[in-house]
């Protein structure tokens, strides 16, 4: 089961006019200190503010779901303030 911090948020459901539309997702994240890694102290100082965009085309009397994703790229080597990121899904 996700945790709260991973659910899905609805943020919108609703009708837009056809056309094109630009669709902005404005992210923080935060490091938060945990008891068990050595690295508590050093990751609870880190704040990246994330704001991207995509455009849409919204058809007249269509239906599309767009799924904005916050996710962590690379691996353990990549640095902290690279990792984080954001996808957008769009499914027709």
């Amino acid at each position: 089961m996700p945790s709260p911090a991973m659910a899905a948020t609805p943020v919108f459901r609703g009708l837009v006019a056809p056309g094109e539309h630009t669709l902005e997702a404005h992210l923080l994240y935060r490091g938060r200190a945990n008891p068990y890694g050595i690295f508590a102290t050093y990751i609870k100082g880190y704040c990246f503010k994330i704001h991207t965009q995509s455009r849409i085309v919204a058809k007249q009397g269509g239906i599309v779901r767009i799924d904005v994703i916050a996710y962590e790229r690379g691996g353990v080597t990549t640095p902290f303030e690279e990792r984080p990121a954001v996808r957008y899904e769009v499914q027709p």
